[in-house]
């Protein structure tokens, strides 16, 4: 209170003082300019003086700082394709930040929530976190994602786990989950980390609660495989066998734009002998359960790429390259003019 009032009457001082420097004669001259850098700089050191109890800064060191949970992760899912993937409650945080306070806290919240991979530090660290909380989030999986939180709340109130959410987490590919039920636990899901299900029941995946009411693992048929063999954000790999046609679904978001092609041996037979030859289809990506993608293969091996290729990139892309194209043909248009007229 005390800093405040000074900080008031220094303030009031110079508000006071500033007609009588404008007066001098160097000063009156250019009495706009000088008034104009006084009252910046009279603000500048208002805001600050006012303000930087508010600011708090964060050593570099903590930015450094590594997750013994992403280590474990990776190393439980060496070689793999895909990065792995974990659920993480959000209301994540040791009692001890609820039950005394620090004036280091900002700091070690930073520390705590990079080594507990919060959401854009799982992202540094190459882990994918599912519980996303943000501005734009697509609203069929926020359903998911509240179910989910429920699920959560359930557990850190009765004390045990439903089932529900480990085979939900499972349909959605998580490895494990990182929550504050009864303390602080890390646990790998239970036939989770998998991407990748072939089903012959699409009809039983209308919505995503069918992905806790059945058991995906239970669809594919004795000697049928899936594995993403190349992961990028914009580009999956995956390899596939099947012995009856069936549906690949695929634990990523479904968005429009989204595109799928499939390869595979075919046998040709000519008027000499018969070889085999490599052929290649497109394949529609369509939704399945609410939120993931899906596509219909035939019985055999196949190879199978989704690539993101939105047509509004496309257009957006002609329309940049079309505006660019006339901004040229202005620019020469306009130096041919001014050529012509200096001539003159």
């Amino acid at each position: 209170a005390a800093a405040a009032f000074a900080q008031t009457a220094l303030l009031s001082l110079l508000l006071l003082a500033s007609p009588l420097l404008l007066r001098t004669a160097a000063i009156a001259r250019r009495r706009g300019a000088v008034f104009g850098l006084a009252a910046l700089l009279v603000l500048s050191f208002d805001l600050a003086a006012a303000q930087k109890w508010m600011v708090r800064g964060v050593g570099a060191a903590a930015y450094s700082s590594r997750s013994p949970i992403a280590a474990k992760l990776h190393a439980d899912t060496a070689g793999r394709a895909d990065p792995p993937r974990l659920f993480r409650d959000s209301k994540l945080y040791p009692a001890s930040f609820f039950n005394m306070s620090s004036p280091g806290r900002l700091g070690e919240r930073l520390l705590w929530d990079r080594r507990t991979l919060f959401q854009k530090d799982a992202e540094e660290e190459g882990i994918a976190n599912l519980d996303v909380r943000g501005t734009f989030v697509p609203a069929e999986y926020l359903t998911v994602s509240r179910y989910l939180r429920s699920e959560l709340a359930r557990w850190k109130r009765s004390g045990s786990r439903g089932a529900g959410l480990d085979r939900l987490l499972a349909a959605l590919g998580a490895d494990a989950l990182l929550a504050a039920a009864g303390g602080i636990r890390f646990d790998r899901i239970p036939n989770g980390g998998n991407r990748v299900h072939i089903i012959h029941h699409p009809d039983r995946y209308g919505e995503w609660q069918d992905l806790v009411r059945h058991n995906l693992n239970e669809e594919s048929l004795p000697g049928e495989s899936a594995k993403i063999v190349r992961y990028t954000p914009a580009q999956i790999e995956i390899e596939a066998s099947l012995q009856e046609p069936g549906t690949l679904l695929l634990a990523e978001q479904f968005w429009p734009g989204w595109k799928a092609k499939r390869t595979a041996e075919a046998g040709i037979a000519d008027a000499e002998n018969e070889h085999t030859e490599e052929i290649e289809e497109p394949l529609p990506v369509y939704r399945l359960a609410s939120i993931e993608r899906a596509v219909d293969l035939p019985a055999g091996r196949s190879r199978i790429v989704m690539e993101y290729r939105p047509c509004s990139f496309r257009i957006g892309a002609v329309m940049t390259l079309g505006a660019l194209l006339a901004m040229m043909i202005g620019l020469a248009h306009g130096a041919r003019r001014l050529s012509a007229s200096e001539e003159l």
